[in-house]
């Protein structure tokens, strides 16, 4: 909760490797800490703290993220950023460490097989994100439309919103009850931001005009 003070047992003679920084590799490193044992977190990119490092700010502050991060690391914890660990994890072993923890996530991005997608003004819902939390400008175009009705597509659609500053419209193949995000909630906010969904629309096709999206073509479910 922020307030909770956490000290460490007395330093063991072990030392553990912990590849990825989300938060499986965070609680293995607070745990490790805690019982006195020697850690390194090795993480393969820039920033820690994983999928939720990416999620919106409206929804996680960084400042949250940090906050955690500090009290790990003020246990003892190192953190390596940039620093991905290509060889096999054993390899660990060889290099003073008893064990390995792997918590590296194997998040992917789920693309449309559909004529047109790939190319100019298709982005991907992770990659945005990461992109938007990052800072970097994305030119997202005057008309923004997600296709998908989970958590991950909520939060691309609520925060391409506020980048553009233009309504999203949200594609969804079943009915907005039938949408898996997790709270009615979530769609709520949605809505209430000024956005709108689609219901019982499949893409089949992204349409262009010199290689620029100028229409998505859909079925009607």
């Amino acid at each position: 909760n922020g307030h909770a003070t956490i000290a460490p047992l007395g330093k063991a003679d072990r030392k553990v490797a912990v590849i990825g920084s989300g938060p499986s590799g965070l609680s293995a490193a607070l745990s490790l800490a805690l019982n006195g044992v020697d850690v390194t977190i090795f993480e393969a990119k820039g920033t820690v703290g994983g999928m939720p490092a990416i999620a919106p700010e409206f929804r996680l502050p960084q400042s949250i993220i940090d906050e955690d991060v500090e009290r790990i690391k003020g246990l003892g914890v190192k953190i390596e950023t940039h620093h991905p660990i290509e060889a096999p994890p054993e390899s660990l072993l060889g290099q003073g460490f008893s064990a390995v923890y792997v918590g590296s996530g194997f998040q992917r991005d789920a693309t449309l097989a559909i004529a047109g997608f790939e190319g100019e003004g298709t982005f991907t819902a992770l990659d945005m994100l990461a992109r938007v939390r990052r800072g970097e400008k994305v030119d997202l175009g005057k008309e923004i439309v997600v296709i998908g009705g989970g958590n991950t597509a909520m939060d691309a659609a609520r925060t391409a919103a506020r980048v553009s500053g233009l309504p999203t419209t949200v594609i969804y193949r079943r009915t907005r009850a039938e949408m898996p995000a997790d709270t009615e909630e979530e769609i709520e906010d949605l809505i209430a931001e000024g956005n709108r969904i689609e219901e019982l629309l499949s893409p089949v096709r992204v349409i262009r005009e010199g290689g620029k999206i100028v229409a998505i073509e859909c079925v009607r479910n």
